[in-house]
């Protein structure tokens, strides 16, 4: 009987641990791919606001719109990385 106990506990483990390492590759493979896309569009982003005057900068800054996108833009960043972070819990169940 003890013997039984141990082959599945074994068994159980290895799958948890398999589970657990397919997990955290996904998840580091979906973090590295959305990171290389905000870079990119973060670029293309400051590329285009360097040619805006420096007026219509400051206006922006206090009337606390560049408050509101981070704001937004972070919602949105959490949405998608938590919505990754949940499929590839779905996927190895």
């Amino acid at each position: 009987m003890g013997k039984l106990l141990v082959i599945v506990g074994q068994y159980l483990l290895s799958s948890f641990v398999a589970r657990i390492l397919a997990g955290a590759g996904l998840a580091i493979l979906s973090a590295t791919t959305l990171t290389t896309l905000i870079n990119s569009y973060f670029i293309g982003f400051n590329s285009v606001i360097g040619n805006f005057p420096t007026t219509i900068l400051g206006l922006a800054h206090v009337s606390g719109l560049d408050t509101a996108l981070s704001i937004v833009i972070s919602a949105m960043l959490a949405k998608v990385a938590i919505r990754s972070f949940s499929s590839s819990i779905i996927k190895n169940n």
